[in-house]
Formats: structure tokens, sequence, C-alpha cells
């Protein structure tokens, strides 16, 4: 079974700053992130960059894969090792769904309210520009710097 769940970075390349995030389903979380951002909502910060620097500033990165039941500890890691600069949250897994589900009929209202719902005043040309922002490799020394913390430190 491929894994789907880890943790993540979406860094604005303009100015290096990111976002970490984890889910146990990461392509089906990008894609969420992308369709938020496209709307106007999402992350304030990274909402702010977003609109400032344009989509094509944004690349996402995969950190690390992990199994689901260590999604939040690996992201906590992250937090308290790189330091990111647009998390609202510096404790993993607050205000998440790591481990809840939504109901048939928030599932429902979600759906309804997805449909047909373009953020105002954007052009067409830019909110079909989002689906086509750059993915990256992580850089090598970030790699190295939370292996080291998180396998040669232990988990603290």
């Amino acid at each position: 079974m491929l894994l789907q769940a880890g943790v993540y970075r979406i860094t604005n390349i303009e100015t290096g700053d990111f976002y970490i995030g984890a889910s146990v389903d990461i392509p089906g979380r990008w894609a969420v992130h992308k369709n938020l951002l496209k709307k106007g909502k999402g992350v304030p910060a990274l909402q702010r960059a977003w609109r400032k620097y344009g989509p094509w500033s944004f690349q996402y990165d995969v950190l690390l894969w992990c199994d689901r039941d260590m999604v939040t500890v690996f992201e906590q890691r992250a937090i308290d090792v790189l330091r990111p600069q647009y998390n609202i949250q510096t404790i993993a897994g607050v205000g998440g769904m790591v481990g809840r589900h939504h109901s048939e009929e928030s599932k429902q209202k979600i759906s309804n309210s997805m449909k047909n719902n373009r953020r105002k005043g954007a052009s067409p040309s830019f909110l079909d520009s989002v689906d086509e922002c750059p993915l990256s490799t992580i850089p090598e020394r970030d790699v190295e710097q939370l292996n080291k913390e998180v396998y040669n430190d232990g988990l603290r």
C-alpha cells in the first residue's frame, strides 16, 4: 500500500517563508489548500502572501512520508525544528481533522458551498494559473536537519 500520510511544506520562493502541515492524504490536502487559496480563503498569512506574490511563487514539498498514526508527532517536530512563518498554530493537530470525520450532512454542505464558488475579482487566468503551481523537492539541508532532530536526537 502506498503511503500518502506525512508532513509537507508550502514555501514562498520569493521570500523563503513557509507553512508546515500534515495529512493522512497529502495529495488530497494540497488540492484543498489550492482550492481555498484560489477562493481567497485558507491560512490567513499564507493567503495574504498568495495574493501578493501569486500562485507561481509557491512550491509544495513533502518533508516526510509516515504511518498515519505518526503524522501529528512528526508535524510537531517539523514545526519545532523548522519554525514556519505562515503557521498560526504552533501546536500540531490543533483545529485539524486528523482522526475526525465529517458527517454526511456536513459533506453535503461543503460540497454545495464549493460548487461554482470562485473568488470575486480574480481573473479566470489567475485562477487557472493556481493549478500550474510548481512542485519541487525539499532542499537537502532541511531534510538533513529534520532527520537529525527526529531520528538522531529522538522525539522529545
